[in-house]
């Protein structure tokens, strides 16, 4: 539901905030 596209979203944010980091998912 919403809350699976609310979760993809922010995982996307997330991996885009950190992407330079390489931390991503680490996070996760």
């Amino acid at each position: 539901e919403r809350e699976d596209v609310q979760k993809k979203t922010f995982t996307k944010w997330v991996n885009a905030q950190f992407s330079k980091k390489e931390v991503s998912i680490a996070l996760l």
